[in-house]
C-alpha cells in the first residue's frame, strides 16, 4: 500500500461528540493525534489518498465521510453501533476506574 493511502486529517462531528471532562477531551486529543501519526486507509473503491476523515453519528449508526485533502467528497459508509455498544460501556468503565485510581494514588 502506497504512504499515500492514509488519513491525513480526522474530523468528528460536533453534535456527535460528547464532552463527559476535560481528561476524556484530552484523551481524545491524543488518540487522534496517535491515530494520524501512523495509519493506512484505503476505502473500497478507485481513490487515491491521503484523506480526511469526518465522523458523525445518524440514526444509530457511525458515518465515515471519506474526503480528500481538499474536503471534496470521496464516499461514505455506515456501521451500526449497536454491536459496540458493550464494548463502549466496557472502555468508559476502564477509564473510570483508571481515574479513580488516579485520584486515590495522588
Amino acid at each position: 500500500m502506497s504512504d499515500t493511502q492514509k488519513i491525513a486529517d480526522l474530523f468528528l462531528d460536533k453534535k456527535s461528540v460528547v464532552s463527559l471532562s476535560a481528561q476524556v477531551d484530552h484523551e481524545r486529543k491524543v488518540a487522534i493525534y496517535d491515530l494520524l501519526e501512523e495509519n493506512s486507509f484505503d476505502p473500497e473503491g478507485d481513490f487515491k489518498g491521503p484523506f480526511n476523515l469526518h465522523l458523525s453519528i445518524a440514526e444509530n449508526r457511525l458515518v465515515f465521510d471519506v474526503r480528500d485533502v481538499s474536503d471534496g467528497d470521496l464516499t461514505k459508509f455506515t456501521l451500526p453501533l449497536s454491536p459496540l455498544r458493550s464494548v463502549i460501556k466496557d472502555y468508559f468503565l476502564v477509564c473510570d476506574s483508571y481515574y479513580k485510581a488516579i485520584k486515590v494514588s495522588s
